[in-house]
C-alpha cells in the first residue's frame, strides 16, 4: 500500500526515531504516480526535501533528493524493466557526514499525482566498487 497526493498539496512525513541517533542517509520510495514520468529521461518534476531536528521544533535542511537518475546511479545488480524506464524508485540522499537527529521530515512537492510507500532513515549507505569480469566457460 502507499499514500497518495495530488499536485497542489504539500505533504510532510515526519519520522520520530524515539531518541537522537546518527543519521547519514535517507530514502523515499516514490511510486509511479500519474503521469508515469521516466526518471532516466529526466521527466520527474516532483520535489522532496529532507530536514532533521533534535527537538521536533527547529528543523535543519539536509537537502533535496535528486529524482532524475542517470544510468551510473543505478547499481549493476539492480533490475530495470524491459522498457528501461524507471517510473518508481527508492531514491536516496546520502550526507557527507552523519548528523544527530531524533526527528526526520520528508517534505514533498508533488507536480502530479504520486504515491509514497516507504521512507527510511539510515546511519549510512556505503557503495564500494567491484569488478564485473565476465568469465567465459
Amino acid at each position: 500500500y502507499a499514500l497518495c497526493w495530488d499536485r497542489g498539496t504539500r505533504p510532510a512525513i515526519t519520522v520520530d526515531l524515539g531518541q537522537p541517533r546518527a543519521c547519514g542517509a535517507f530514502r523515499i520510495q516514490l511510486g509511479a504516480g500519474w503521469p508515469w514520468w521516466n526518471a532516466l529521461e529526466g521527466e520527474v518534476k516532483d520535489g522532496v526535501d529532507v530536514s532533521t531536528s533534535v527537538d521536533g521544533r527547529e528543523y535543519c535542511s539536509r537537502g533535496s533528493f535528486e529524482l532524475n537518475l542517470r544510468r551510473k546511479d543505478i547499481p549493476a545488480n539492480h533490475f530495470v524493466p524491459d522498457d528501461e524506464a524507471v517510473r518508481a524508485h527508492l531514491y536516496e540522499r546520502i550526507l557527507p557526514a552523519p548528523v544527530e537527529a531524533r526527528y526526520v521530515r520528508f517534505e514533498i512537492t508533488p507536480a502530479r499525482t504520486l504515491t509514497v510507500s516507504e521512507v527510511e532513515v539510515l546511519d549510512f549507505i556505503r557503495y564500494e566498487p567491484f569488478d564485473l569480469r565476465v568469465a567465459l566457460p
